[in-house]
């Protein structure tokens, strides 16, 4: 095979293998719950929600507000837990 033949050859697969992972984001997965616009963000709901803790400012004392939260994850984010939507 000559040297121009196998550079083009390997681009194709490149391209192909781009697109494979570019089907495979979260906006196109079972486990995204979000609007699919393109900068909002949605929540992966593979794994249970998370306990987070963010601070409150009351009365000039600074509290810690606990809540359960699902990954933040963005439209056009991948990962290796990705599922077809039905």
């Amino acid at each position: 095979m000559e040297r121009q033949e196998a550079g083009q050859l390997s681009n194709l697969l490149k391209k192909r293998c781009f697109m494979a992972e570019y089907d495979k984001r979260c906006e196109n997965c079972e486990f995204y719950n979000g609007d699919s616009s393109a900068w909002d963000t949605g929540e992966c709901r593979f794994n249970a929600p998370l306990p987070t803790l963010k601070p409150v400012m009351l009365s000039e004392k600074v509290y810690r507000d606990a809540s359960l939260n699902w990954p933040p994850v963005q439209p056009t984010d991948w990962c290796g837990q990705y599922k077809d939507k039905k």
